[in-house]
């Protein structure tokens, strides 16, 4: 597979936003579902959060384990629905022609596969995560003070957390390869270890070019959020308005490395666009 060269970030951001721009009403419709069973499921919440408050053990006997068997109903499909969302989203921004419902059921038909490739994944980064964790119950059980021990508590303390940075390292390159797992399943590209693999095999090449995307918008994501947070209203949806064009991005990262590109994303012709002008950057070098 030939290396993919992306393009410059702002115009990356520029095909997200148009993404969100084309379907906000098609995205709003689908992010606000899972509000429902949440709603269902908070008045249960309330009586058993009540109930445990004056020490009150659930019983078959009493109304309290009723509400508790509809709590964990309603939290289950909540998060379930979470799931089906998140498919319905990337097959939206990857193609405009598809509406909220039509979205919605390749979201649930999909989600077993979204599921199980779910849980490969945090398999994997279980795995990579063990020498941290390992790491992290030594320092907490005297291997903290025995390095105080040995070097004197500043020294100590540097060394705990190049060792720390070390060790998370691992983590942190499995999680940028397999950025992209979410969105191949969503298109029903590939599945499972095919998706894991195909994503980093995407990935691999331009490493270092998606890790600074990444990092930039969660820094654009974090600074807004903080800067909007004293306004009412705006404090939650331009929150969440960055969330949907990260996903954009996101499509639109994977669509670059893929090359890929569906006729009919939304950013299609901004992609495109800036594709013809990376080629014609070639040309002149």
């Amino acid at each position: 597979m030939p290396t993919a060269k992306l393009t410059k970030f702002n115009q990356e951001i520029r095909a997200s936003w148009g993404i969100f721009r084309r379907t906000w009403r098609t995205s709003f419709k689908i992010v606000f579902l899972p509000l429902l069973p949440l709603l269902f499921t908070i008045p249960y919440l309330i009586e058993l959060s009540a109930s445990l408050q004056y020490n009150e053990i659930p019983t078959l006997k009493g109304a309290t384990v009723v509400s508790f068997l509809l709590a964990v109903i309603g939290l289950i499909a909540f998060f379930m629905l979470l799931e089906i969302v998140r498919i319905a989203l990337f097959v939206v921004f990857t193609d405009n022609k598809i509406g909220a419902r039509k979205a919605l059921q390749l979201g649930t038909k999909r989600f077993p596969v979204f599921l199980y490739t779910d849980i490969v994944s945090f398999v994997y980064l279980v795995f990579a995560s063990i020498p941290l964790f390992v790491l992290i119950f030594w320092t907490n059980n005297g291997g903290k003070e025995l390095m105080h021990t040995i070097f004197n508590p500043i020294i100590g303390d540097i060394m705990l957390v190049i060792a720390f940075v070390i060790f998370a390292i691992p983590l942190f390159v499995i999680a940028i390869w397999l950025s992209f797992t979410q969105v191949i399943v969503a298109v029903g590209k590939y599945t499972g270890f095919h998706a894991l693999t195909y994503s980093t095999t995407l990935v691999r090449p331009i490493f270092k070019q998606i890790t600074k995307r990444l990092i930039a918008w969660l820094i654009i994501y974090v600074v807004i959020s903080q800067i909007v947070s004293p306004l009412p209203i705006a404090y939650w949806l331009i929150p969440l308005i960055l969330k949907l064009v990260g996903v954009a991005l996101l499509v639109v990262l994977y669509e670059e490395a893929s090359g890929t590109i569906n006729k009919n994303t939304p950013a299609a012709a901004v992609v495109a666009r800036i594709k013809r002008t990376i080629r014609r950057e070639k040309e002149v070098i």
